[in-house]
């Protein structure tokens, strides 16, 4: 019997088939699983089709994120097959075969990884080619582009394979409203014009990597709650930087005032780094 491949998602999810990167489905980077069903219709009848052997996988759209380097390719959402009695093989993974045997359809759970970018989720039955996808992203909804050019000099773009300044200048609103806040205040005291605003997020959210591994550093610019703000000796803002001496000042001000994180080891909050201070909110 001819057949062809369709994907449902999770009744509870609420989410259905979408074209490709219409994204209607956000899974927070690292958060718990959802779960599909794939099964198999008839071309012509449009019923079920049992014991029908299909493929499923887990798939990135390269460069969605800014993440433009390749090599390595980024790490993708895992899958788990829910029936162990179906013989998935392997029985997780981005890519797992398996059959909807006497089910009618084969589980799975898909669990979002750390990289922020667009991915989505294919079922290909493996007799006839034929499949079905849904698209989804990984990151944070809450996240939006964060430009004063009043106060800020943004900085810090094309330098890591991430696009230029429009990509790495995205925070939540409460933490973007702190810093503004705390600008507006560190300018009045020491009479600046402006500073620079350096890594806040990519616009999803999600691995921040600098050196192309999808590793750290960077590990506290996932969320859209952290900021680097050049000082002295920072190759980058030649012209408003934040001088050694004053940084210390600017560091207590926004943390006794205007609510940021706490000095803490690793700069898990506040600090201040060789070339810049790199603050941290944890607000909601």
């Amino acid at each position: 019997m001819p057949r062809m491949l369709m994907l449902a998602l999770a009744a509870l999810s609420g989410c259905g088939i979408v074209g490709a990167q219409t994204y209607n489905k956000f899974y927070t980077p690292g958060s718990g699983w959802d779960t599909y069903w794939a099964y198999c219709q008839g071309l012509n009848t449009g019923q079920i089709v049992y014991n029908c052997p299909l493929m499923i996988e887990t798939a990135n759209y390269p460069g969605t994120n800014a993440h433009y380097h390749y090599n390595p390719p980024a790490y993708v959402s895992n899958m788990i097959c829910v029936r162990r009695e179906q013989q998935c093989s392997p029985y997780s993974g981005t890519r797992i075969y398996g059959n909807t045997s006497s089910f009618g359809s084969v589980p799975f759970d898909l669990y979002p990884g750390q990289v922020g970018q667009a991915e989505r989720v294919a079922a290909t039955a493996t007799e006839t080619g034929k499949g079905n996808y849904l698209d989804y992203v990984v990151g944070y909804k809450d996240i939006y582009w964060n430009d004063h050019p009043e106060i800020w000099q943004q900085v810090g773009g094309s330098t890591t394979n991430h696009g230029d300044n429009q990509y790495n200048h995205w925070m939540k609103s409460a933490p973007a409203y702190r810093l503004y806040d705390c600008t507006l205040e560190y300018l009045a005291t020491f009479q600046q014009q402006k500073i620079c605003t350096n890594d806040m997020s990519l616009p999803f959210g999600g691995v921040f990597d600098l050196n192309n591994n999808w590793y750290q550093p960077h590990t506290f610019h996932r969320k859209g709650d952290s900021v680097d703000i050049p000082t002295t000796a920072a190759n980058q803002c030649p012209s408003y930087k934040v001088p050694d001496a004053n940084a210390p000042v600017f560091l207590n001000m926004c943390i006794n005032k205007h609510q940021a994180m706490p000095v803490q080891g690793n700069c898990g909050g506040s600090c201040i780094e060789s070339n810049h201070i790199h603050f941290r909110w944890n607000v909601p």
